[in-house]
Parts: structure tokens; C-alpha cells; sequence
């Protein structure tokens, strides 16, 4: 009897390392996880296991460029539309957007802050200096897909709607994922917002090397 191929990318895979590649490059390309299942043989829960498992993967690596701490989202608490959040309460789809160098993070805006970072995205009161102590350089309402910059310096994100460093082109990327996904589970959001900042700063670029070179450093 052979012995098993091991898969140095994955630590726990019963998967053989050529299935585990074809599952890899299907997460990179973006394809669904039933489709890929069809593909490569394997049950959609075994894919769906493996693509939360990257997005982990993907959402630590992307915490290093991350100068805010990551929010636990607690599923039963939502946005209600037409209803100003009071302090205190968790607003996950309002995102806080920061540039580090050439790239874009972003984090779910604390919820101690987004009653008063609602106005501001509204116009409803100016952008104060107690918007530098969060870090925040730009707002995104993943609800609506208004943007609203905070910061103009040189190193901010960009004015021009069509640059990719833009709110407006990091909007698109997140809500395009929200469509491809049909939504996004409450328990992982997020997971998949990490995700679509990721897979932003790869727009006209195949992920595939860089998620490869990411696997054999850290396994999943």
C-alpha cells in the first residue's frame, strides 16, 4: 500500500497535495465552493472548511499591516436602517479605512465611536481632530456604499475615484464579494472583509504566488 503524499501547505488535509492545489487555486480565482466540489471531487463542507481555514490564514497576515485590533462580532447585533445607533452598541457595517503604504486596511469602526462617526459620514457634524486618535483615514457604509474621506494629506487614501487606492474602488471590491457570496454569514464577517481588503490590493494580479508563498511559511 502507498503511503499518503504529505501536504506541506495544510497540516491537517486528508486531502492529497494535487486536490488540496485545485482548491487553493479555485479560492484564489474566487470560485464558489460548491462549483469547486464538482471540480475536484469533494464534498462543498470539506471546501468550505478549507476556505474558512485560508481566510483565517489571510485575516492574521493582513492584522500585521493592521494598526487596529480586530472586533469580535456578536451575531444577533445588526444595524437597523433608519435608526441612529447609540454609544455603545456594535455597527458592523460601518468600516473604518486606513492607507499603510501602498495598501488598504480596514476595520469594523468601535462601537463606542459610531454614533459620532455616523454623523460625520452623513455630513451631520464636521470631521473633528478626534477622528486622528482612531486612525481612520475614510468611512465605508456597507449598507448604502457611501464613502466619506477624513484625511487629505498625500499619504491618505486617494481623492480620484478611479485610483485603487480609493474609498470607492475598495467599496466595490468589498460589496462585489458580498454579491459573489450571496451575503456574508453574521458569525464571519469578519473573515470575509479581510478577505476582500485582501483580495483588493490584487486587482489586474493573480493572488496565487503570494497565497502559495504565505501557505509554506504558515501552514493552515
Amino acid at each position: 500500500m502507498n503511503a499518503p503524499v504529505r501536504n506541506p501547505l495544510c497540516q491537517r488535509a486528508r486531502l492529497s497535495l494535487p486536490s488540496f492545489m485545485q482548491i487553493v487555486a479555485g479560492f484564489a480565482r474566487g470560485d464558489s465552493a460548491s462549483r469547486l466540489s464538482v471540480e475536484v471531487g469533494v464534498s462543498t463542507k470539506s471546501v468550505n472548511s478549507i476556505y474558512q481555514r485560508l481566510r483565517r490564514r489571510i485575516a492574521r497576515e493582513r492584522e500585521r499591516l493592521n494598526p487596529f485590533a480586530p472586533l469580535s462580532i456578536v451575531a444577533r447585533e445588526r444595524r437597523v436602517r433608519g435608526r441612529r445607533p447609540q454609544c455603545g452598541e456594535t455597527v458592523p457595517r460601518l468600516v473604518g479605512v486606513r492607507r499603510v503604504q501602498h495598501q488598504l486596511v480596514c476595520e469594523w469602526v468601535n462601537a463606542d465611536n459610531a454614533s459620532q462617526a455616523f454623523r460625520i459620514l452623513y455630513g451631520q457634524i464636521p470631521a473633528s481632530r478626534s477622528l486622528d486618535c482612531w486612525g481612520y483615514q475614510g468611512l465605508i457604509d456597507l449598507d448604502t456604499g457611501r464613502v466619506r474621506r477624513l484625511c487629505t494629506s498625500p499619504h491618505s487614501v486617494a481623492s480620484d475615484p478611479l485610483h485603487p487606492l480609493s474609498l470607492e474602488q475598495l467599496s466595490a471590491s468589498i460589496r462585489g464579494r458580498m454579491v459573489a457570496s450571496q451575503g456574508w454569514p453574521k458569525t464571519h464577517l469578519y473573515l470575509h472583509l479581510k478577505e476582500s481588503e485582501w483580495r483588493h490590493g490584487y486587482l489586474g494580479r493573480d493572488p496565487l504566488p503570494d497565497l502559495l508563498k504565505l501557505l509554506r511559511a504558515c501552514p493552515i
